[in-house]
């Protein structure tokens, strides 16, 4: 066999090239440089240095960081985006399950927001346009970081990066198909604030054709027309005695979607108030003894009555009643930490929340008094994991403890369908288990992180105070909650 394979060889050798049958193929070292000259240019927010060797595949247990998370509602479906870091994933409201995860970038995410199917993350200077996991477009003129991204439609993007704000066309993304390399989007004008400080919110008021409203960390707030660039009406109303006190900090902005011309203004102080920006008058004020106004969000669907809700920098949210101009409800221990956005789903009782504990929570309002319960969520080790175990049948399920501020946060995730749950998260052994429910806040603030014992037979974990061995918890993992 070996004879004959060198006979047909040197056969082919003494014949004319013309007269050879086979082509003549190049190397295959030449080959591969060709094809990968040939294939197009990898965006430059994708090129991640790291090791050859060691390539991380899938990020298990993160959920989201500090970022606030952004809502879209396509048809009668809502999606979530969240950043993680270097990297984004979006979810779909109806169940909390992953719908995609974003490509793995070289710089942390700054600021996130989202246009119709399109998600925009702000990097260290470039601010970077997704369709899925292509990007179709880069936004680049900032001297900073973004860290304020306000859209309008899909005609316009709002940046500010400190005192400067740019203005961004959208269009001339969906007119072309854009690459990484000639998808640079150039900007459209920038807004001259003068000496109005840092920015921290920017909002676009339904009805307001290419208006939005600018408010800073000095609790200025100001009326921008974008296509202009032109300032249209400084306010002064909302300052009142507050600018006495020097807490005038306006951290968070938010327009009414049931009312024209309301927009709700927190302060760094705990100073909520209602305002009528056309007429720029204050209606009425709430004040949140809690401190910081993290975050703000209207219910708006139409079988209720209207609510307000506020986020604190020590993890409770507050509900007010806007008829009543009361306070209905202080939910304690929504995140272990500050609650970093709320937003509720449009058209429904079901209010969405993200805090700086990996979590992002689902409340729903169906109680016969107005109160807010917990319906699902998904979360991550608020902290370093200390232990982390395979257990089940073929090891599919993954054991993850971890300390946050002395608290013990088992998470069970089944590994196909990645699906976070919180065995000590008070909401969720309230639904199953009402006693338990003071033993499980208070184990869930004196237990730091051992697992001991994961069994999948009895579906049981055994945990042990670090601090104290002779104390032992046992968790029932198929309710998810206190066993023993």
């Amino acid at each position: 066999m070996l004879a004959r394979d060198v006979a047909q060889r040197q056969l082919r050798d003494e014949l004319p090239k013309e007269e050879t049958d086979e082509p003549q193929l190049p190397p295959r070292k030449a080959r591969r440089l060709t094809a990968r000259a040939a294939r197009p240019g990898t965006s430059s927010a994708l090129r991640v240095r790291e090791s050859a060797l060691f390539r991380p595949v899938r990020s298990v247990g993160t959920v989201i960081d500090s970022l606030p998370l952004s809502l879209q509602t396509l048809g009668d479906a809502s999606f979530v985006s969240v950043s993680v870091g270097r990297g984004f994933q979006v979810f779909e409201c109806d169940k909390l399950r992953l719908a995609y995860i974003g490509p793995r970038l070289n710089e942390k995410i700054r600021a996130i927001t989202t246009v119709g199917e399109t998600v925009i993350t702000a990097l260290k200077l470039d601010i970077v346009v997704w369709h899925r996991v292509a990007e179709i477009g880069r936004l680049r003129g900032h001297h900073s970081s973004a860290t304020v991204l306000c859209p309008l439609g899909s005609s316009f993007l709002i940046s500010a990066a400190g005192s400067e704000v740019i203005v961004w066309p959208l269009t001339e993304l969906a007119s072309q198909k854009a690459t990484a390399e000639d998808g640079v989007v150039a900007p459209l004008g920038r807004l001259n604030l003068g000496e109005f400080g840092a920015v921290t919110c920017v909002r676009h008021p339904p009805t307001y054709l290419h208006k939005v409203l600018i408010a800073g960390a000095t609790g200025g707030m100001e009326l921008w027309n974008v296509r202009s660039r032109e300032r249209i009406h400084t306010f002064k109303s909302h300052l009142g005695q507050a600018q006495l006190s020097g807490a005038v900090g306006i951290t968070s902005l938010m327009e009414a979607p049931n009312a024209l011309d309301i927009v709700a203004v927190g302060f760094a102080s705990g100073r909520i108030c209602m305002m009528n920006v056309r007429e720029d008058r204050v209606l009425f004020e709430f004040n949140q003894a809690q401190g910081r106004v993290t975050c703000l969000a209207f219910r708006s669907d139409d079988s209720a009555k209207p609510n307000l809700v506020s986020g604190c920098s020590s993890g409770e949210f507050a509900v007010w009643d806007l008829e009543t101009r009361r306070l209905v409800e202080l939910h304690e221990k929504a995140h272990k930490g500050p609650v970093n956005s709320a937003v509720f789903l449009p058209k429904e009782p079901l209010l969405l929340t993200s805090g700086s504990d990996n979590a992002v929570r689902m409340w729903i309002f169906d109680t016969a008094d107005g109160l807010a319960r917990y319906l699902k969520g998904r979360c991550g080790c608020p902290g370093p994991a200390r232990k982390i175990q395979f257990y089940g049948e073929g090891d599919k399920e993954l054991l993850v403890a971890g300390g946050f501020q002395r608290t013990l946060v088992p998470e069970v995730g089944e590994l196909h369908g990645i699906l976070e749950q919180d065995l000590l998260h008070p909401g969720s052994a309230e639904s199953r288990a009402p006693p338990a429910e003071s033993r499980v806040r208070s184990i869930a603030g004196a237990w730091a992180a051992e697992v001991l014992q994961a069994t999948a037979e009895v579906s049981t974990v055994t945990c042990r105070d670090v601090q104290d061995s002779m104390q032992v918890l046992a968790l029932a993992l198929w309710q998810r909650g206190l066993g023993a």
